[in-house]
């Protein structure tokens, strides 16, 4: 292999430990706030909070997500059932590529190696746009939930739920401009 090759492939690892961290943050994240909430919860009823499922109740979010595997899938008779399934993953997947823009931290230059390592995916010069843009098509998971019910109340539900996202997507694209304004850039690594 000559010198590009190898550069191309330290490139690659790089971007592969980067969307691990982001992942690992993303999962991780509920299952540390779950736990706070709750014991936060508990000291404002005055109560223990969950205190029976492992040391200090570390492991509630552990016996949760066992719960919730064994939960029943309750779909109508008359759904689309794959369509009804998939709904949910439809809704989530643009929510999880809205993170491949966002700045964690700022880049830092490991000296060793004379490397630059930056604590995002990507660099977008549209990345507001990217963000906007991303962030909208989970509209399309909530009417699919909607029509695949195959119910006309659940339908018009689910037609307002995307009405409500949509007037709240202008609110916040307007407060974007004004952000874009004040920074000269559409680059979300510019803007932090």
């Amino acid at each position: 292999m000559n010198i590009i090759d190898m550069d191309l492939l330290f490139q690659v690892v790089v971007i592969c430990i980067k969307v691990g961290v982001v992942g690992m943050l993303l999962f991780g994240a509920p299952v540390i706030l779950t736990w706070v909430e709750r014991k936060v919860a508990g000291h404002m009823q005055v109560r223990l909070g969950p205190m029976r499922v492992g040391p200090h109740g570390l492991m509630q979010a552990m016996a949760d997500m066992i719960k919730m595997i064994f939960k029943e899938d309750i779909v109508p008779d008359k759904a689309d059932k794959w369509l009804f399934k998939i709904a949910p993953i439809i809704m989530m997947v643009p929510i999880f590529a809205i993170f491949v823009t966002i700045p964690i931290a700022p880049s830092i230059t490991i000296p060793i190696i004379d490397y630059e390592l930056t604590f995002w995916i990507s660099d977008m010069n549209v990345g507001v746009v990217y963000v906007l843009a991303v962030s909208g098509l989970a509209v399309y998971g909530i009417i699919f939930g909607g029509w695949a019910s195959n119910s006309k109340y659940a339908l018009m539900g689910g037609m307002r739920a995307a009405a409500q996202m949509i007037s709240y997507e202008i609110a916040m694209t307007f407060a974007a401009v004004g952000v874009v304004m004040m920074s000269g850039s559409m680059s979300l690594v510019t803007i932090v």
